[in-house]
């Protein structure tokens, strides 16, 4: 239904600039033959022409109006039908409910405000109601909640159905997440998009404030309530606007509107000074005598102080809640001082001639450029160009100390050439040792592989005394990045640590620290060891300041590879991960550079995933779509990073289209051996995904050449204890039972069984582990007879189970029948019929339907028990 709204929206915009007589037929060919499409077309033409001078229906209001009740339904009187949910609040015009929309097969939910009662003043309510139906129609911008009905209800009501927006207001939405100054800015400016794009259609908004921007999940801030909303062309001066409506919406009204002058796009201007105001302090300009009579006469002509210097209220908890905002923000700059009071000044043609102008002023200030608040001051435009151009000025200044001190500097460089020689010489007669260990004649004759000259190289370094710890360090990173280049992890990881403590013991800077904890956290993820991950991402982040740019930056790196361990490991909701990888992305923004735009990239293939999980695959398939264009974009020098990324999106692709899915991981499995090689993990991955797609098109023969394929590009790329070696030898050894291969897939199983006892850990390595288990046993029952051995190894398999058992229904079930008819084998059908029960009961909870496959699976298992 959204995606036809904001269809008709474009074409009934383009419709208005047609002439009349020729709109028809450029409507017919436009719309074709979608019936729905032009219907909804003709309506949003139809409300952008309606003129208030008819709002009411003969015979409105019926006598005795009560509220709706839950379940309620309103019908509009033209096709279309509302099922009231709740009430979302009442106002001076009427109440708004949230109701779902019904439209034949179509479900949208809206906030339905309808006017409560006509009363002595029901003709002017009916018509701003109308007005702001109008306007509404002729608004279209991502920021702004839009308008989806309208008109009267059946009985004569009139009614707007509005986008229902699921979000918090601003200010609590900056404050809940700290986020500080920079980022306000820049979500404030979204703010400022909005309302300039209702000037240009010449449309004042009026009532500006938090409670009317409500900011969603995803970070995008929604400007609601049109309501008191005036066309610029009207000339209409403002209702004066007296005491007794509530302070807050008086303390963001202007001084023209105060004072019932004429309006303009500046009142607009005041009202976003007041919000910025308040999202940078946490206070109003005039809060403190907002709960009085003082309060108009504040507005007309008070004195406001700059936001860095903003006043107390005098009001405990307000001023600890201002306390908390200012510790989130950090100092306020006299840049964002001056932008605020210009927005803010008392005369509407001193202030920002536009919200377009507010607005650049804040980019220059996000871009430290002069802002124009503050023309004409030469020594602070000298600031800020210094500012802008600081690296150029730092080397001009450093020119100028070296100048003055050449001697001095000369002397301080030639000792430092001396010891940098020294280090070369080291350096170089280490390099020199370290590959002569690979001469034949120096190894008996035998033929060295590059491990072992790392091995050896290793160990060497480790006895060297005279090579300085920071040089030790490099070194050591420089062997555990080859390692890890051979997809040696284990042998990677204790270089990284070794690494990791030579440069803390050496002094050495947080962003220095930080970028050898990634490596080191890398190398535990690909030995499948997620939590130590985890534990290396927080401490990385711990150590960084979101303040200095460069540490910020990969803070967020850190930040986006834990929660990415995090959904690896499986010990959180998908739904957690998904709120936690959207905020990461709104503090992310939209990149300006590669660092943040390949962070961005991970984060919504992460993202992605999560969303798969839940089962929005439209979603997740945008944020697959995303992440892939920034990485062709940024990592043309990395076709590993750019390969990851096309499969990951393929993958999500099989479950929408398997055809086209498995055509896109055969041709990035081709280039993955064209561009790499055969032996990585990437590739196992693909070559798994790949036998998923073959299986779910019927194509089973190919399915477990793919599968086997996958465990054994594994088994030559990793250790035998590596997580996703195991993970795909338990899937290729299922493979193999299903296809009649019984004694390949225990042999398979039986292999790998050490390892997943060796990891098991709380999350996929229990569930993994449970699986081998559950196939094992299932083999050893049919095959061999075995009763109690079986047993042993379906009861284990429960006891790893446990605590997963709802969310993998599959791997319990497959637990279940082993245990259930070895113990019925054995003569204890009591017992066999309560594991039986606890099935039942898990499908009960669960919410499983009569006719599911899991049902009909537990009706075999308690037939067999009979028997």
């Amino acid at each position: 239904m959204d995606d036809r709204y904001l269809r008709a929206k474009t074409i009934a915009m383009e419709a208005l600039d047609i002439a009349p007589d020729a709109r028809e037929a450029w409507l017919a060919r436009r719309c074709a033959d979608d019936a729905g499409l032009r219907a909804e077309v003709d309506w949003l033409v139809t409300a952008a022409h309606t003129g208030p001078d008819n709002p009411l229906a003969p015979g409105w209001p019926p006598a005795g109006i009560e509220p709706l009740r839950e379940g309620a339904r309103v019908d509009a009187a033209q096709p279309g039908q509302y099922r009231i949910l709740r009430l979302l609040g009442e106002g001076g015009m009427g109440v708004v409910y949230l109701a779902e929309r019904d439209d034949g097969d179509a479900h949208q939910l809206v906030a339905l405000k309808l006017l409560a009662s006509a009363g002595p003043h029901g003709a002017r309510l009916a018509q701003r109601m109308s007005e702001e139906r109008r306007i509404l129609a002729s608004l279209r911008h991502p920021n702004i909640a839009h308008l989806l009905d309208g008109g009267s209800t059946g009985n004569g009501q009139p009614f707007i159905a509005l986008e229902y927006v699921e979000g918090e207001r601003i200010d609590r939405w900056c404050q809940a997440r700290g986020l500080p100054l920079r980022e306000r800015v820049a979500l404030f400016l979204k703010v400022c998009a909005a309302v300039e794009h209702a000037h240009q259609r010449l449309v004042i908004h009026r009532d500006l404030k938090p409670a009317n921007i409500l900011v969603t999940d995803a970070g995008e801030p929604k400007l609601l309530d049109f309501g008191i909303a005036r066309l610029i062309e009207e000339h209409a001066p403002a209702e004066p606007t007296g005491t007794a409506q509530r302070a807050l919406t008086l303390a963001y009204a202007s001084p023209e509107h105060v004072a019932g002058k004429p309006l303009s796009t500046a009142t607009d201007v005041w009202s976003l000074g007041i919000v910025l105001y308040e999202l940078l302090t946490g206070t109003r300009p005039h809060q403190a005598v907002e709960s009085g009579h003082l309060l108009p006469d504040a507005i007309v002509s008070g004195e406001i102080r700059p936001p860095s210097s903003a006043p107390r209220t005098g009001v405990p908890e307000t001023d600890r809640a201002a306390s908390a905002v200012g510790q989130a923000v950090g100092r306020i700059p006299a840049d964002i001082d001056a932008i605020v009071l210009k927005a803010l000044r008392h005369a509407p043609e001193q202030r920002y001639p536009s919200v377009a102008a507010l607005s650049d002023d804040l980019r220059r200030f996000l871009e430290s450029r002069p802002v124009s608040a503050r023309r004409g001051h030469a020594m602070y435009r000298l600031r800020r160009f210094a500012w802008r151009h600081r690296w150029q000025v730092a080397a001009a200044s450093v020119l100028l100390v070296l100048a003055s001190g050449f001697l001095f500097e000369r002397e301080r460089q030639l000792q430092q050439v001396i010891a940098e020689r020294g280090k070369a010489q080291a350096l170089a007669g280490f390099m020199t040792e370290l590959f002569a260990n690979a001469d034949p004649s120096r190894s008996r004759g035998e033929q060295i592989t590059v491990r072992e000259v790392l091995d050896r190289g290793a160990k060497d370094l480790r006895r060297r005394t005279d090579l300085p710890a920071d040089t030790r360090a490099d070194l050591l990173l420089a062997m555990a990045d080859a390692n890890q280049g051979l997809a040696l992890e284990s042998a990677a990881e204790p270089l990284f640590r070794e690494a990791l403590e030579l440069k803390r013991r050496t002094g050495r800077p947080p962003l220095e620290l930080a970028r050898v904890q990634m490596k080191l956290a890398h190398a535990y993820a690909q030995q499948g060891r997620n939590a130590d991950a985890i534990a290396i991402h927080r401490q990385a982040q711990a150590l960084l300041s979101p303040d200095q740019p460069e540490e910020r930056i990969e803070r967020l790196r850190h930040r986006v590879a834990e929660l990415r361990n995090e959904g690896l490991a499986g010990t959180r909701p998908a739904a957690d991960m998904a709120a936690d990888l959207e905020r990461v992305l709104v503090q992310l923004g939209r990149p300006d550079g590669k660092d943040l735009a390949l962070i961005r990239a991970d984060a919504l293939s992460a993202l992605a995933d999560a969303r798969q999980q839940l089962g929005d695959f439209d979603r997740s398939l945008r944020a697959h779509q995303e992440s892939v264009a920034l990485r062709e974009r940024y990592s043309a020098d990395d076709p590993g990073e750019l390969l990851t990324a096309r499969i990951n999106y393929a993958t999500l692709m099989l479950d929408v289209d398997v055809d086209r899915g498995i055509r896109m991981l055969e041709e990035a499995d081709r280039d993955y051996v064209k561009l790499i090689g055969e032996n990585t993990l990437a590739r196992a991955v693909n070559l798994n995904q790949l036998s998923v797609g073959y299986s779910r098109a019927g194509r089973h023969k190919e399915a477990l050449g793919a599968s086997g394929r996958a465990v054994a590009v594994a088994r030559n790329t990793t250790s035998a204890d590596n997580r996703l070696y195991l993970q795909l030898a338990v899937g290729h050894a299922i493979s193999l039972r299903t296809a009649g291969r019984m004694q390949e897939s225990e042999a398979l199983l039986r292999e790998v069984l050490p390892g997943l006892r060796k990891r098991s850990a709380p999350g996929v390595d229990a569930v993994n582990l449970a699986y081998a288990l559950s196939a094992l046993s299932r083999l050893v029952l049919d095959e061999h007879h075995d009763t109690a051995q079986a047993l042993a190894l379906a009861r284990e398999a429960e006891d790893v189970l446990q605590p997963y058992a709802a969310d993998y229904l599959v791997v319990y079930d497959g637990m279940i029948d082993p245990l259930a008819r070895s113990l019925a084998m054995q003569g204890n059908h009591r017992e066999a019929e309560a594991a039986a029960a606890r099935y039942a009961s898990l499908l009960d909870a669960h919410g499983e339907p009569p006719q599911s496959r899991w049902r009909e699976s537990l009706a075999v298992l308690r037939k067999a028990i009979a028997q």
